[in-house]
């Protein structure tokens, strides 16, 4: 059954998974179908959520979801200055949904400063690409810090870019 107490099953499994893998001062904190939470993504930029919801059924849930989310990050001494919702991706029009883009709850300065890894971003929740912020840069540091405390491993990744072979 899927109730208040499944929801926080899984948001709490995320945001714990989280805490191991990643710097949670700003992250992804739900993503979709691999926290078992589909259709839906929440990032968190400092302390400030942003939420997009791409189908019906977990749209439905997203109150919960969010209230949960903010729970179990209060139980972390983290509290949530606001939440933006950036769900206006064109495909919620195929499940018969309104693009929706705008605060839940209070209005707060949509223009939010996040460290990550040692670098200063200003990152617009209203305006800025999809959730506010790409994520792909994110891949940089996580490799060393999983790895660190590995047996049998440097502690650290290196790549050099290569041409891929053509088919």
């Amino acid at each position: 059954m899927i109730d208040q107490a499944f929801i926080e099953r899984r948001v709490r499994k995320a945001w714990e998974y989280r805490k191991a893998v990643v710097d949670t001062s700003s992250c992804r904190i739900i993503f979709g179908e691999a926290d078992f939470l589909p259709g839906i993504v929440i990032d968190k930029f400092s302390d400030v959520l942003v939420v997009e919801s791409l189908a019906l059924g977990i749209d439905r849930f997203k109150p919960v979801i969010v209230e949960k989310l903010k729970q179990v990050l209060a139980e972390d001494g983290i509290s949530v200055r606001g939440v933006y919702e950036r769900s206006d991706a064109k495909v919620r029009l195929k499940e018969g949904m309104e693009l929706r883009k705008g605060f839940i709850g209070e209005p707060f300065d949509t223009k939010v400063e996040i460290l990550e890894n040692g670098v200063r971003y200003i990152v617009d929740v209203e305006d800025g690409q999809k959730t506010g912020f790409s994520w792909i840069r994110n891949t940089t540091g996580w490799p060393s810090r999983i790895c660190a405390g590995a047996s049998g491993r440097s502690g650290s990744w290196t790549a050099s870019p290569t041409q891929a072979p053509l088919p």
